[in-house]
Protein backbone atom coordinates (compact mmCIF):
# COMPACT_ATOMS: atom_id res chain seq x y z
CA UNK A 1 0.00 0.00 0.00
CA UNK A 2 1.30 3.16 -0.98
CA UNK A 3 1.60 5.97 2.01
CA UNK A 4 0.37 9.49 2.01
CA UNK A 5 2.85 11.71 1.84
CA UNK A 6 2.50 12.78 5.56
CA UNK A 7 2.14 9.51 6.94
CA UNK A 8 5.50 8.64 5.42
CA UNK A 9 7.09 12.15 6.61
CA UNK A 10 5.74 11.15 10.08
CA UNK A 11 7.43 7.43 9.54
CA UNK A 12 10.68 9.06 8.43
CA UNK A 13 10.79 11.88 11.16
CA UNK A 14 10.20 9.26 14.33
CA UNK A 15 12.94 7.02 12.21
CA UNK A 16 15.18 9.65 12.41
CA UNK A 17 14.71 10.57 15.81
CA UNK A 18 15.17 7.34 16.81
CA UNK A 19 18.25 6.54 15.27
CA UNK A 20 20.24 9.70 16.33
CA UNK A 21 18.88 9.15 20.11
CA UNK A 22 20.76 5.79 19.72
CA UNK A 23 23.27 7.01 18.40
CA UNK A 24 23.92 9.85 21.14
CA UNK A 25 23.01 7.20 24.19
CA UNK A 26 26.33 6.17 24.87
CA UNK A 27 27.48 9.86 24.74
CA UNK A 28 24.33 10.97 27.01
CA UNK A 29 24.05 7.75 29.75
CA UNK A 30 27.74 8.80 31.31
CA UNK A 31 26.50 12.56 31.51
CA UNK A 32 23.40 11.68 33.23
CA UNK A 33 24.97 8.89 35.52
CA UNK A 34 27.63 12.30 36.38
CA UNK A 35 24.62 14.09 37.21
CA UNK A 36 22.51 11.61 39.22
CA UNK A 37 25.45 11.14 41.42
CA UNK A 38 26.02 14.68 41.39
CA UNK A 39 22.52 15.22 43.06
CA UNK A 40 22.81 12.81 45.22
CA UNK A 41 26.44 13.93 46.70
CA UNK A 42 24.84 17.40 46.97
CA UNK A 43 21.64 15.96 49.21
CA UNK A 44 23.85 14.23 51.73
CA UNK A 45 26.42 17.83 51.99
CA UNK A 46 23.27 19.57 52.15
CA UNK A 47 22.11 17.29 54.99
CA UNK A 48 25.46 17.65 56.86
CA UNK A 49 25.61 21.14 56.51
CA UNK A 50 22.30 21.31 58.26
CA UNK A 51 23.52 19.19 61.26
CA UNK A 52 26.61 21.24 61.13
CA UNK A 53 24.63 24.25 61.60
CA UNK A 54 22.34 23.44 64.23
CA UNK A 55 22.60 25.02 67.42
CA UNK A 56 23.94 22.82 70.09
CA UNK A 57 23.42 22.45 73.55
CA UNK A 58 26.65 23.27 75.35
CA UNK A 59 29.29 20.29 76.13
CA UNK A 60 27.35 18.40 73.07
CA UNK A 61 28.14 16.34 70.02
CA UNK A 62 25.90 14.67 67.67
CA UNK A 63 26.22 11.41 66.48
CA UNK A 64 24.66 8.89 64.08
CA UNK A 65 22.66 5.95 66.02
CA UNK A 66 21.41 6.06 69.30
CA UNK A 67 23.28 4.65 72.65
CA UNK A 68 20.54 2.34 74.50
CA UNK A 69 21.04 2.49 78.35
CA UNK A 70 18.91 0.40 81.22
CA UNK A 71 19.99 0.96 84.39
CA UNK A 72 18.02 -1.06 85.96
CA UNK A 73 18.40 -3.80 82.92
CA UNK A 74 15.57 -4.41 80.39
CA UNK A 75 11.88 -4.94 81.95
CA UNK A 76 9.60 -7.52 80.25
CA UNK A 77 7.15 -5.87 79.39
CA UNK A 78 2.99 -7.76 79.27
CA UNK A 79 1.32 -5.56 76.66
CA UNK A 80 -2.17 -7.07 77.83
CA UNK A 81 -1.69 -6.17 81.36
CA UNK A 82 -0.17 -2.57 80.87
CA UNK A 83 -1.67 0.18 82.46
CA UNK A 84 -0.14 3.64 82.44
CA UNK A 85 -1.37 5.31 85.56
CA UNK A 86 -1.90 9.31 86.21
CA UNK A 87 -2.55 9.41 89.66
CA UNK A 88 -0.89 11.28 93.26
CA UNK A 89 -1.88 15.07 93.63
CA UNK A 90 -5.11 15.19 91.08
CA UNK A 91 -8.69 15.26 91.43
CA UNK A 92 -9.61 12.41 88.91
CA UNK A 93 -6.79 9.45 88.74
CA UNK A 94 -6.95 7.05 85.67
CA UNK A 95 -5.08 4.07 83.86
CA UNK A 96 -4.55 3.96 80.36
CA UNK A 97 -4.43 0.90 78.60
CA UNK A 98 -1.94 0.69 75.01
CA UNK A 99 -4.87 0.60 72.88
CA UNK A 100 -6.36 3.50 74.66
CA UNK A 101 -3.04 5.92 74.50
CA UNK A 102 -2.61 4.79 71.21
CA UNK A 103 -6.13 6.49 70.15
CA UNK A 104 -5.08 9.83 72.28
CA UNK A 105 -1.96 9.85 69.28
CA UNK A 106 -1.79 13.40 68.16
CA UNK A 107 1.46 15.07 68.18
CA UNK A 108 4.63 14.98 66.32
CA UNK A 109 7.65 16.36 67.85
CA UNK A 110 10.92 16.83 65.62
CA UNK A 111 13.87 17.86 68.26
CA UNK A 112 17.51 16.80 68.87
CA UNK A 113 17.38 14.14 71.46
CA UNK A 114 20.53 14.83 74.00
CA UNK A 115 21.87 12.24 76.25
CA UNK A 116 23.89 13.97 79.47
CA UNK A 117 26.69 11.54 78.86
CA UNK A 118 27.65 14.40 75.65
CA UNK A 119 26.12 12.71 73.00
CA UNK A 120 22.71 13.94 70.76
CA UNK A 121 20.78 12.80 67.65
CA UNK A 122 19.66 15.05 65.46
CA UNK A 123 15.76 15.56 64.40
CA UNK A 124 14.54 12.42 66.04
CA UNK A 125 10.67 12.13 65.26
CA UNK A 126 8.31 10.99 68.36
CA UNK A 127 5.14 10.48 67.96
CA UNK A 128 2.45 10.33 70.74
CA UNK A 129 -0.05 11.77 73.16
CA UNK A 130 0.10 15.24 74.40
CA UNK A 131 1.62 15.13 77.88
CA UNK A 132 -0.04 18.15 79.52
CA UNK A 133 -3.61 16.85 77.87
CA UNK A 134 -3.35 13.44 79.63
CA UNK A 135 -2.44 14.72 82.88
CA UNK A 136 -5.28 17.50 81.97
CA UNK A 137 -8.29 15.00 81.85
CA UNK A 138 -7.20 13.87 85.77
CA UNK A 139 -7.61 17.45 86.89
CA UNK A 140 -3.87 17.97 88.48
CA UNK A 141 -4.45 20.37 92.05
CA UNK A 142 -3.33 24.22 91.84
CA UNK A 143 -0.52 23.41 94.05
CA UNK A 144 0.98 20.77 91.65
CA UNK A 145 4.69 21.90 91.34
CA UNK A 146 6.49 18.60 89.91
CA UNK A 147 5.76 15.56 87.60
CA UNK A 148 7.73 12.16 88.59
CA UNK A 149 7.56 9.16 85.84
CA UNK A 150 7.67 5.75 87.23
CA UNK A 151 9.18 3.01 84.89
CA UNK A 152 8.51 -0.88 84.97
CA UNK A 153 11.81 -1.39 85.87
CA UNK A 154 11.40 0.35 89.07
CA UNK A 155 13.06 3.40 87.77
CA UNK A 156 11.87 6.76 88.34
CA UNK A 157 12.77 10.90 87.13
CA UNK A 158 11.30 13.87 88.08
CA UNK A 159 10.39 17.02 86.13
CA UNK A 160 8.98 20.45 86.67
CA UNK A 161 5.18 20.46 86.31
CA UNK A 162 5.67 23.43 83.81
CA UNK A 163 8.19 21.15 81.78
CA UNK A 164 5.42 18.65 81.55
CA UNK A 165 2.74 20.70 80.51
CA UNK A 166 4.96 22.33 77.61
CA UNK A 167 3.40 22.25 74.19
CA UNK A 168 6.14 19.95 73.10
CA UNK A 169 6.34 17.36 76.03
CA UNK A 170 4.29 14.12 74.64
CA UNK A 171 4.07 10.43 75.89
CA UNK A 172 5.67 8.70 72.38
CA UNK A 173 4.73 5.35 71.62
CA UNK A 174 6.85 5.71 67.86
CA UNK A 175 9.93 7.06 66.90
CA UNK A 176 11.07 7.67 63.29
CA UNK A 177 7.90 6.19 61.95
CA UNK A 178 8.26 3.03 63.76
CA UNK A 179 7.22 1.91 67.05
CA UNK A 180 9.19 1.94 69.93
CA UNK A 181 11.69 -0.99 70.43
CA UNK A 182 12.04 -2.73 73.75
CA UNK A 183 15.47 -0.90 74.32
CA UNK A 184 13.89 2.55 72.83
CA UNK A 185 11.55 1.74 76.06
CA UNK A 186 8.35 0.07 74.11
CA UNK A 187 5.80 0.75 74.81
CA UNK A 188 6.08 4.14 76.13
CA UNK A 189 8.12 7.19 77.22
CA UNK A 190 7.94 10.71 78.02
CA UNK A 191 9.87 13.08 75.33
CA UNK A 192 10.54 16.80 77.07
CA UNK A 193 13.22 18.01 74.13
CA UNK A 194 14.87 20.58 76.38
CA UNK A 195 15.57 18.14 78.83
CA UNK A 196 18.38 15.35 79.34
CA UNK A 197 17.89 11.74 78.28
CA UNK A 198 17.69 11.00 81.61
CA UNK A 199 13.98 12.38 82.39
CA UNK A 200 12.45 10.47 79.28
CA UNK A 201 11.72 7.41 81.38
CA UNK A 202 11.73 4.08 79.18
CA UNK A 203 9.13 1.77 79.64
CA UNK A 204 6.48 4.55 81.66
CA UNK A 205 3.96 2.86 83.21
CA UNK A 206 2.79 5.76 86.05
CA UNK A 207 2.95 9.41 86.21
CA UNK A 208 2.68 10.79 89.89
CA UNK A 209 1.59 14.54 90.46
CA UNK A 210 3.51 15.67 93.14
CA UNK A 211 3.11 18.80 95.47
CA UNK A 212 6.50 18.84 96.53
CA UNK A 213 10.12 17.75 94.71
CA UNK A 214 11.11 14.12 95.16
CA UNK A 215 14.55 12.77 93.92
CA UNK A 216 14.86 10.00 91.10
CA UNK A 217 16.94 7.18 90.21
CA UNK A 218 19.76 8.91 89.25
CA UNK A 219 18.99 12.64 91.39
CA UNK A 220 19.74 9.81 94.41
CA UNK A 221 23.02 9.41 92.85
CA UNK A 222 24.07 13.47 92.27
CA UNK A 223 22.25 14.08 89.15
CA UNK A 224 19.97 17.80 88.81
CA UNK A 225 16.69 18.08 90.01
CA UNK A 226 15.82 20.10 86.41
CA UNK A 227 18.12 18.79 83.63
CA UNK A 228 17.78 21.53 81.47
CA UNK A 229 20.07 21.03 78.10
CA UNK A 230 20.82 24.68 77.63
CA UNK A 231 21.57 25.66 80.78
CA UNK A 232 23.70 22.29 81.08
CA UNK A 233 21.90 21.97 84.18
CA UNK A 234 23.59 18.21 84.59
CA UNK A 235 24.22 17.80 88.11
CA UNK A 236 23.99 19.24 91.70
CA UNK A 237 26.38 20.38 93.14
CA UNK A 238 28.31 17.37 94.80
CA UNK A 239 26.92 15.00 91.52
CA UNK A 240 29.76 13.52 88.52
CA UNK A 241 29.20 11.49 85.99
CA UNK A 242 28.30 7.82 86.76
CA UNK A 243 29.29 5.03 84.44
CA UNK A 244 26.90 3.51 83.04
CA UNK A 245 26.92 0.36 80.08
CA UNK A 246 25.45 0.08 76.63
CA UNK A 247 22.89 -2.81 75.82
CA UNK A 248 22.57 -4.13 73.11
CA UNK A 249 19.93 -3.98 70.68
CA UNK A 250 17.00 -6.06 69.31
CA UNK A 251 13.44 -6.11 69.07
CA UNK A 252 10.38 -6.25 71.97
Amino acid sequence: MQLMPATRNIRICISFHFNYASSIRGYIQPFLLLVEKSIIIRSAEQLVMSVKSKQLPPGQRFIKNFIYYAALGLPEVDIASYRLRIFGNVSKPQAFTYQQLLSLSDTVVEKDFHCVTGWSIADARWEGASLSKLITQCRPLADTEWVLFHSLDGYTAPVTFQDAMEEDSIVAFRLNGKELTREMGYPARPIIPKLYGWKSAKWLDGIELLKDYRDGYWEERGYNERGNVWYEERFKSWGRHLPRSPVSSSNH
